[in-house]
């Protein structure tokens, strides 16, 4: 019986998980996308949401499908600080204007 309750709450965690995955996935699509969100964002406004909208992504794929939420803490640390790095770095490229 515990073995089925521990399988019945990784499928709904899972699934929850993948659920807002897809929800921030056509919201980001929908921000950039979408004629509303550009002509009442600027557009570097829209970019800056949806790095950081990338970032929120990237968290909880490596927490709930990498099993980092398993790891040791220094591990998960220096993930989120990866994550935190680059979004801070592309963010920092998007507010100073430079253009790859």
């Amino acid at each position: 019986m515990s073995g089925e309750l521990s399988s019945r709450s990784f499928l709904a965690t899972t699934a929850s998980v993948y659920i807002i995955l897809l929800v921030i996935t056509v919201f980001s699509f929908v921000v950039i996308e979408a004629d509303w969100f550009i002509n009442h964002l600027p557009k570097r406004s829209a970019e800056i949401l949806v790095i950081m909208l990338v970032g929120l992504k990237a968290s909880l794929i490596t927490d709930y499908f990498m099993e980092l939420h398993y790891a040791p803490k220094w591990l998960r640390g220096s993930m989120y600080f990866w994550i935190l790095a680059v979004s801070g770095v592309l963010i920092f490229i998007i507010m100073s204007g430079l253009r790859y």
